[in-house]
């Protein structure tokens, strides 16, 4: 799958992370966040424009939203999946889309290929758009520098590759 738009809820961590690698490679991003765009930081910056506000407060709907608006979901994080990315999982099944959950204990070109290995195989569109999720900075600092270097080489190499949509 060609990667023509990220989306994710705007918290810290791997998903801000997601939104900056999609800017740094020059493609779309959007997402839903919270009422008021609620973040463990504060607010979702305003420099991330074109994300949607939630008519809620919690981060359950914008999870849910973000998971139903994608074609598939990636969840990156440090050793199983926690909290809200427990809950993206769920709600990728709900809604039969998708995901793959990455532990970033492992090297990060391991890592890179594993997640351009998913979207070549398990992705069945030739174009779409990838939800990124996954763990906070202030649980794991430094994640988000990592999910950066990760996505912006995943999406270079799926969206520089010459494929037909037959393969």
């Amino acid at each position: 799958m060609k990667i023509v738009r990220i989306i994710s809820g705007g918290q810290t961590g791997s998903d801000r992370a997601g939104l900056e690698a999609a800017i740094a490679a020059g493609i779309k991003y959007s997402g839903t966040v919270p009422l008021g765009r609620r973040a463990e930081d504060g607010k979702v910056p305003e420099k991330y424009v074109g994300m949607v506000e939630s008519d809620q407060w919690s981060y359950l709907p914008r999870t849910e939203a973000n998971v139903a608006n994608s074609d598939a979901t990636v969840v990156l994080c440090h050793g199983a999946p926690q909290r809200g990315s427990k809950r993206t999982l769920t709600f990728a099944a709900k809604h039969r889309k998708p995901y793959l959950v990455i532990n970033l204990n492992q090297p990060k070109d391991k890592v890179i290929q594993k997640v351009v290995e998913w979207l070549k195989t398990e992705c069945p569109l030739a174009e779409g758009t990838l939800n990124v999720a996954g763990s906070r900075e202030e649980t794991f600092p430094g994640i988000n520098k990592a999910v950066i270097d990760i996505m912006v080489e995943v999406i270079k190499m799926v969206n520089h590759e010459e494929r037909s949509i037959w393969d």
